[in-house]
């Protein structure tokens, strides 16, 4: 498969639409509950690596009862030895100060 080839078969993506559904997750529980029935496809319905870790620690601290933010969410991936992966600490935190999308 050539470049081109590859092009043409990429999945439709927005990192800012991903950023601001991870946002909106990590603000809000009523958020987190809404993702949680819209986003069936887990992790895989984010293109970005960094995105699919962060959904994935956030997928697990809900279903260990466990509230989401920034703290929480921080732990969560150190203990699963990802925070490099997700994009390290200030992106992370980045994701919780940016203004929604227009």
């Amino acid at each position: 498969m050539n470049a081109t080839d590859r092009f043409l078969h990429l999945p439709q993506q927005s990192q800012e639409l991903e950023r601001a559904i991870l946002g909106a997750v990590i603000a809000s529980p009523t958020n987190l509950r809404e993702a949680l029935i819209l986003l069936r496809a887990g992790e895989a319905a984010f293109y970005a690596p960094q995105h699919r870790h962060i959904y994935h620690a956030i997928r697990t601290l809900n279903a260990q009862g466990s509230s989401v933010d920034y703290i929480t969410l921080m732990q969560q991936l150190a203990q699963q030895g990802k925070i490099l992966a997700a994009g390290g600490a200030e992106y992370v935190r980045s994701l919780v100060c940016q203004p929604p999308l227009q």
